[in-house]
């Protein structure tokens, strides 16, 4: 049985900026160990937020899925603990937007193998169905 766990990182050093598949073991003396699996150059960030689709294609068949599975519940981060209930919300065009009045709006996408801590839309003029782990809000009697 593979209970190896793997890592993606964006890996800048002095010899340049690269995608890094990392291998931390299959066990958890192993997690502070990292054995780099394969690199690609980094060549800036792509309009959908993913990883190139060579970097992905790899790390799906390392991790033994693909980019979208049911998950469990989300988790919530240190600014959705501490804030106010008042002041949070699923109020996104997006169903997985979760707004933080005064802060910002974090993915809660568990589903999206490639999804990003806050979400990416509304920078650069970006539109939320161009994001690829969007999934419209039924819910939204607003457009935003």
């Amino acid at each position: 049985m593979n209970n190896r766990r793997y890592g993606l990182a964006i890996v800048a050093d002095i010899t340049g900026i690269r995608w890094e598949i990392q291998d931390y073991g299959d066990k958890l003396q192993d997690a502070f160990k990292r054995h780099v699996v394969a690199t690609w150059p980094y060549e800036g960030d792509s309009p959908d937020g993913r990883p190139p689709a060579p970097v992905r294609a790899k790390y799906e068949v390392l991790l033994g899925r693909g980019e979208f599975v049911s998950m469990g519940e989300p988790s919530l981060n240190i600014v959705e603990l501490i804030a106010d209930s008042e002041d949070c919300a699923f109020d996104q065009p997006c169903l997985y937007g979760f707004h933080v009045e005064s802060h910002a709006v974090y993915c809660h996408n568990s589903g999206w193998l490639y999804a990003p801590r806050k979400c990416r839309r509304g920078e650069n003029n970006q539109l939320h169905a161009d994001c690829g782990g969007f999934k419209a809000n039924p819910g939204l009697t607003r457009c935003l």
